[in-house]
């Protein structure tokens, strides 16, 4: 079960004034309504994609109940809401502007899905080795240093070193992905490299250490999973995040199990991306 303070790290959830509340019975009940979210995301993502390409919008409508009353069951109020504004849309004609707001939103919603995944296995990595979770100081010692601090004298302000340069390897079969990204990393401290095939990253990492790799899962010869494994092989520990299109939970467990730390879901924008690695380094 999820602890409660990963719950309220997750800002999509509403849930201050409301998970501290819950007892232990309401707590399980929760949880269970998290898993029944992400088991029946996936399937009904796959359903609305489908009928959009289809012009059925009487399925993809029923899909966006679906996944709307789920996220209401998870306090996801402004997704839920979304969702509900999508579906009356979608019953007018304006549907290419639908059609684009929905991936947007299917988009996001599969980003939630995946937060929560990585909070639950998080979570029960830290229960199972309590010597890797970071406890935070207590408050009396926070707060006894915040006034030791503000004791001691004010020197005069000295303006910050200039942030060092990140290396980050990119691996896409799609080179026209790895071109988006190189465009995002323009005029940022990120000096991009970009590989289309797992053969071509081991290659260039035989003489680089980069300080983030950024993986596809879904390509051919050697899939995304399998290039982690080779790569944490080698000793390489630069963090791993994977770029998949996939929230399913077995896709996520195996993404863990092979070295990954977290996950950007396509469709990207620059300011998703720049934010989901800005956590890792």
């Amino acid at each position: 079960m999820i602890d409660v303070n990963a719950l309220l790290s997750l800002s999509e959830l509403h849930l201050a004034g409301r998970v501290e509340k819950m007892n232990t019975d309401r707590l399980n009940e929760y949880g269970r309504s998290l898993d029944a979210f992400i088991e029946r995301f996936s399937v009904q993502e796959t359903k609305v994609k489908a009928a959009l390409e289809t012009g059925d919008y009487e399925t993809a409508n029923r899909c966006l109940m679906t996944i709307q009353n789920d996220l209401e069951r998870i306090y996801a109020d402004e997704l839920a809401a979304e969702c509900q504004s999508l579906m009356d849309v979608l019953k007018r004609a304006d549907h290419d502007q639908a059609q684009a707001d929905t991936v947007t939103l299917l988009t996001r919603v599969a980003v939630l899905s995946i937060d929560i995944q990585m909070a639950e296995y998080n979570s029960a990595k830290s229960k199972d080795n309590p010597a890797e979770a970071m406890d935070a100081p207590p408050v009396e010692k926070q707060e006894a240093a915040q006034e030791e601090a503000a004791d001691e004298p004010t020197e005069p302000t000295v303006a910050p070193p200039p942030e060092p340069t990140v290396n980050v390897l990119a691996v896409d079969n799609a080179a026209i992905y790895l071109q988006r990204l190189d465009a995002f990393f323009q005029g940022t401290r990120f000096d991009f490299t970009g590989v289309t095939s797992g053969d071509d990253a081991l290659r260039f990492l035989r003489d680089a250490t980069p300080d983030l790799i950024l993986l596809d899962i879904e390509m051919p010869h050697m899939n995304g999973y399998e290039l982690a494994q080779k790569i944490r092989e080698r000793g390489h520990k630069a963090p791993i995040i994977f770029i998949t299109a996939n929230s399913k939970r077995e896709s996520v467990i195996k993404a863990f199990q092979a070295g990954g730390i977290d996950f950007i879901i396509k469709p990207t924008t620059k300011e998703y991306v720049l934010s989901r690695i800005g956590k890792h380094i």
